[in-house]
Order: structure tokens, then C-alpha cells, then sequence
């Protein structure tokens, strides 16, 4: 506890926090165009950036501790022909409610309508989160707009 008129410091270009976030993150994203005509997880093959803490197979990511997570991801369409993009963050095998990212494009709109969204998630040690649903995404590997990612903003106490 710090008492008001009790710190009086200065933090300078030498100030470290020693933060541990960086190994509690993820940043991948999808390399190509694709057409999810079932639903399924999106499989974010390439990765900016992969956490110790995580692990990922098939754009599934595994959490191995506990505690809350600040998520993120972003799905563009690639179709101009009304294919919807309906997709929601999945924690284990369940929809998490208020995740829908959802876009319907108008047959000769733009041809990258996209949705996105950010959530706080309270997650267990092995909890699995993941991108799931149906649609015909655009991925590449210069300019992806299709991306998952997440850090552990706080232990779970």
C-alpha cells in the first residue's frame, strides 16, 4: 500500500517492471483464403508470436494457467455473394455468450466487410479457446485481416 505524499520516485528510460506477460500471449493469424462450409474452429496457421505458457494446434490455443485473459480476434470475408461469416469464441467446447462476430456481405459490396471483437475471459489452467463457426474468411500471408490473439491480463485467484 502506497499512502498518498509517500511515493516520490521517477521512473526513467532504465525502468524495467519485470512484466511476465509475453509468455502468457498469442498473436497468429490466418495465411490463406477459406471457405468453412461446416462448423469448425478457423485454423490460424501462422503465428506472430507464441507464449511458452500457450501452445496452439489447429487454431485451437491451450492456456496452461489460470487466470483472466484479454482475447481478440478479427474475421474478414472473402465473398461478395451473401456467404455469411458466423463465428464465436469457444472456450473448451462451448460459445462464450456476447462473442458473435457476425457479417453478412451484399452481393456486389465490398469485398472485406469484417467483424471484430475483444473479451475478458476467466480461464482454468488447460482451458482451450478457439474461433469457431462457418464462412469464407480472407487469410494471407503479407496482409492477413483474419487474426486470434490473447494475453493473461491477471492471475485467477
Amino acid at each position: 500500500t502506497v499512502t498518498a505524499g509517500t511515493f516520490n520516485s521517477t521512473i526513467g528510460s532504465s525502468a524495467s517492471l519485470n512484466h511476465d506477460a509475453e509468455k502468457y500471449a498469442w498473436h497468429r493469424f490466418a495465411s490463406s483464403v477459406t471457405d468453412v462450409s461446416s462448423n469448425a474452429s478457423i485454423d490460424f496457421d501462422s503465428v506472430i508470436y507464441q507464449g511458452s505458457r500457450t501452445t496452439e494446434s489447429a487454431g485451437i490455443v491451450t492456456v496452461l494457467d489460470a487466470g483472466l485473459y484479454w482475447v481478440s480476434a478479427s474475421v474478414s470475408a472473402n465473398d461478395t455473394g451473401g456467404t455469411d461469416i458466423d463465428f464465436n469464441l469457444r472456450v473448451n467446447s462451448t460459445n462464450v455468450n456476447g462473442t458473435r462476430l457476425y457479417v453478412n456481405p451484399v452481393s456486389g459490396a465490398v469485398l472485406y466487410p469484417n467483424c471484430a471483437g475483444s473479451w475478458a475471459v476467466k480461464l482454468s489452467a488447460n482451458d482451450t479457446v478457439h474461433i469457431y463457426g462457418t464462412g469464407k474468411y480472407y487469410g494471407s500471408a503479407n496482409d492477413s485481416m483474419t487474426f486470434f490473439s490473447g494475453v493473461r491480463i491477471g492471475a485467477k485467484s
